[in-house]
């Protein structure tokens, strides 16, 4: 079953309400924005997904512990990146040599983070799976990733149209 163009169209003018209604980015409580749009976000869903009261509570709970989770291990990885990032700069700086503990350390540092990323998505799909069974857990996979190509879009026409009016 396909995204239905209504459902869609209601998910990206939300999106592009809520974008549109947020004050300035530097002012602008994020936590606030992120909340809003995850609650639009999950409402699609389980309005696509025809879920129950309990299923949608379920998903939801599931969703947001692992948006936590998640944004905890991304900013993890930044962490690390900033560190590598650092020790690069000195690197070109020195002759080159052979690796050295530190390279070691954060190779697998950063190893350890992606390998964290990835278990909180699994971790996610395990409980859905468990909640929706495995039929709405397809389903939902879909919608999701439909949901989310779509704004990437309208994310990407809206940087597009503000990088070519800003260079004016």
């Amino acid at each position: 079953m396909s995204l239905s163009a209504r459902g869609l169209q209601l998910c990206v003018l939300l999106f592009a309400v809520c974008a549109a209604a947020a004050p300035d980015p530097a002012l602008a409580s994020e936590k606030n924005f992120k909340d809003r749009l995850n609650r639009i976000f999950f409402w699609q869903l389980s309005d696509e997904l025809k879920l129950s009261p309990d299923e949608e509570k379920q998903m939801s709970k599931i969703l947001e512990e692992n948006q936590f989770k998640r944004e905890k291990s991304l900013t993890d990885r930044e962490a690390t990146m900033r560190s590598i990032l650092a020790h690069h700069d000195k690197l070109h700086k020195e002759s080159k040599s052979a690796a050295t503990a530190e390279d070691t350390a954060l190779v697998a540092g950063y190893i350890k983070q992606l390998q964290a990323l990835a278990a909180v998505d699994q971790e996610e799909v395990a409980s859905l799976r468990k909640v929706l069974g495995d039929r709405q857990a397809v389903h939902f996979l879909a919608v999701r990733e439909q949901i989310l190509e779509r704004v990437r879009e309208v994310l990407k026409k809206t940087r597009a149209k503000e990088n070519t009016q800003g260079g004016l």
